[in-house]
């Protein structure tokens, strides 16, 4: 955690002409998705959830326990319980309750009752539906007034419909060629497909070059490449991370790489947390300053 609290603290995104609305020239910032019961045992780890928000972040609940037992979890007072507790543990941190605007369930494993208590709870964004790569272009985020995408994975008993809330896809990544994509956290790189660290790279490379000049898979669309992490995996202490491909520090090296290549990448690219990006997608503005929806 402290590790990726230092590894975005001093980047900044391209000047750009000087728009706010636009992230232009703003520092960095990512969505740590929190995990309340881990916190609630370590003193040091608590003030590091403290500085994700302090620092700029965004800090959002990911439930108290990350229990096995809510896979599938057909059971809405389960789910409420879980983000109640979350939220009392960041609220507790110094997050203001109004700043904690968004969920992601464990495992990506949901429900509709999953989905009912994020609707309950007042989330205004949930990012834990996976999608696929869409031949024709349809990767951005949107809400959930008549249910997921058909671009996206059914899971269970589905999403079901909530109007206003937003969803901001898990997207796959794509390797340079070929057309088996990876799900887009990092657990799923390093330990489900041990990959090694050239070609963990090249892909994350790929999937922001999709993004910008599309292939034969999919054109460009400027669409947000969502990438998510589990801050673990970097970890020197963590022998979860035992399974996983390479070191802790090879790891840490690709993302650090990848977060360079990418605010090179091109003038237009913004590094913002999830929850920026949905506000933005209630009020789309051009870099050239132009609005729309």
């Amino acid at each position: 955690m402290q590790w990726a609290l230092d590894a975005i603290k001093a980047k900044r995104n391209p000047a750009g002409r000087g728009e706010h609305c636009t992230f232009d020239g703003t520092q960095a910032r990512v969505s740590f998705f929190i995990t309340s019961k881990v916190g609630a045992t370590s003193a040091a780890l608590q003030a590091l959830h403290a500085r994700a928000y302090q620092d700029g972040n965004e800090v959002a609940n990911h439930t108290d326990t990350h229990a096995d037992t809510l896979q599938a979890n057909p059971d809405i007072g389960v789910w409420l319980r879980e983000m109640n507790t979350c939220n009392g543990y960041l609220t507790g941190l110094g997050v203001p309750k109004t700043a904690i605007i968004g969920f992601r369930t464990p495992f990506l494993q949901y429900t509709s009752a999953t989905f009912n208590a994020v609707a309950q709870e007042g989330f205004l964004y949930d990012c834990s539906v996976e999608h696929f790569l869409s031949p024709t272009g349809e990767d951005w985020p949107y809400t959930l007034d008549n249910g997921r995408s058909t671009n996206s994975y059914l899971r269970n008993d589905d999403t079901g419909k909530h109007a206003g809330l937003w969803e901001l896809p898990v997207h796959e990544f794509m390797p340079p060629t070929g057309w088996v994509g990876v799900t887009g956290l990092d657990w799923n790189i390093w330990c489900a497909r041990q990959m090694n660290t050239t070609d963990a790279l090249n892909l994350l490379k790929a999937s922001l070059d999709i993004r910008f000049k599309g292939d034969m898979r999919a054109p460009a669309n400027r669409a947000p490449l969502f990438v998510g992490g589990h801050t673990d995996l970097y970890s020197q202490n963590n022998p979860d991370a035992v399974p996983c491909s390479n070191t802790y520090l090879e790891r840490r090296q690709v993302i650090e790489q990848f977060i360079d290549y990418a605010l090179a990448y091109d003038a237009s690219v913004r590094i913002v947390p999830y929850g920026q990006i949905m506000r933005w997608m209630q009020s789309p503005r051009g870099l050239d300053g132009t609005m729309g929806r």
